[in-house]
């Protein structure tokens, strides 16, 4: 489904079942950009989507909370980033920021990962 998505990778699968079911759209312009790094901000609209898809999604355990840099999620991510936050799944990061376009770690991803799991098991 897009063009740099190259088959044979160790990903090409995993891309392809994801965009088929709507879970993974790609940049404007058509491209998936699979050697980017990820954004948080996009890192909770994959994960919202998945919930959406599988259709387990966790019971609201917090308030929403307002991020200073609220403004800046882009508007494709807003409904995901406010509900992981009411979920408990995802949090934001020090002075009340979000930080939509930063960089999501490894231990940040592990840890939503982690959240979402146990809010759905318990569920």
């Amino acid at each position: 489904p897009f063009p740099d998505v190259t088959a044979g990778q160790y990903y090409t699968d995993a891309v392809i079942w994801a965009a088929d079911h709507e879970i993974v759209l790609g940049y404007t312009g058509g491209k998936f950009g699979p050697d980017d790094d990820i954004t948080r901000e996009q890192m909770a609209a994959i994960l919202y989507r998945y919930e959406q898809y599988a259709q387990k999604t966790p019971p609201d355990t917090t308030d929403g909370i307002a991020f200073a840099d609220e403004s800046g999620i882009g508007g494709y991510a807003k409904e995901a980033v406010a509900k992981l936050v009411t979920q408990g799944i995802i949090a934001g990061k020090p002075n009340n920021r979000f930080d939509p376009q930063g960089g999501a770690t490894r231990a940040e991803f592990a840890a939503v990962l982690h959240r979402f799991l146990e809010a759905v098991k318990a569920d």
